[in-house]
């Protein structure tokens, strides 16, 4: 940062504030809870948190590096900060706020309680071989609409600019035999070709359309609905990549875990949820 001989220079205790403000990364906290902003992020998320990680780092003596499982994945509930690993007597692993804002209060949670709440999330994507099915038909009965709307769609544009081709042929005869002034054939003209424009804009679009959502909607069932099973077959850091592409706004307090399922993901939980409240 620069400044100007006139102006005072910021003080170290401001730099830090603004350093450990997690209102940078879209999010803020108001009167000690966490919430989710609806403005812009300037930073990541991920450089914010590494930021906090540096001044944990500070004037602390240097530790044998461990990769804990749920490292990265989850902000204090209180204060916003990140959640981070620790391990206590040799071997117990505990997670606890980062304190990056000023000790917040929230209690050490042992690793094995909070892996029982992931592990909860995941086993809420199970589907039944019932509702699983329907939702396959569903898939390629939506499939089979969709292919019939886009063949309609180009057949109905194809046979305009047909016609629209037709009739710039027939006023330019009109206008070699004198039957339409030159002023009327222009503009017609025109008028005929921006409209031939648009439909190939629109044949394009019609042809760049995607029909593979089938067989990737499949992909997303089966892999929602054996989650659960994968995850306990993968080693630490397979899992924190699933459960960064299965889950967001992870938030720990009190020993309570919180998140949101991503897009798609959060239909098949409210799907599995209502099948359980309806059977």
């Amino acid at each position: 940062m620069r400044f100007r001989p006139s102006q005072p220079k910021v003080l170290r205790s401001t730099l830090y504030n603004i350093l450990t403000n997690i209102f940078y990364t879209g999010d803020f906290i108001l009167k000690g809870t966490f919430y989710k902003g609806k403005h812009e992020p300037i930073i990541s998320l991920s450089l914010f948190e590494k930021a906090q990680q540096v001044f944990q780092q500070v004037n602390r003596p240097k530790k044998t590096k461990k990769d804990f499982a749920f490292a990265g994945l989850m902000l204090c509930g209180h204060c916003g900060c990140s959640i981070t690993g620790q391990i206590q007597k040799g071997k117990y692993i505990y997670y606890h706020c980062s304190n990056g804002k000023g000790n917040c209060g929230d209690k050490y949670i042992r690793e094995e309680v909070i892996a029982e709440q992931f592990e909860d999330a995941l086993k809420k994507l199970k589907l039944s071989k019932a509702l699983l099915l329907d939702i396959k038909d569903a898939l390629k009965e939506s499939h089979s609409d969709e292919i019939k709307f886009h063949a309609s769609r180009v057949q109905d544009l194809q046979s305009r600019y047909n016609t629209l081709t037709k009739r710039i042929d027939a006023i330019y005869e009109d206008k070699l035999d004198g039957k339409i002034p030159e002023e009327l054939w222009f503009r017609k003209n025109e008028e005929y070709k921006k409209e031939m424009a648009q439909i190939e804009d629109s044949l394009r679009q019609h042809t760049k359309a995607n029909f593979n959502y089938v067989e990737s909607g499949v992909y997303l069932l089966e892999l929602a609905n054996n989650a659960h099973q994968c995850y306990s077959q993968r080693s630490i850091m397979e899992q924190r990549q699933m459960l960064n592409f299965l889950l967001s706004n992870c938030t720990l307090k009190a020993g309570k875990l919180d998140y949101i399922y991503k897009t798609p993901f959060d239909m098949i939980a409210e799907g599995v949820k209502f099948e359980k409240v309806s059977g």
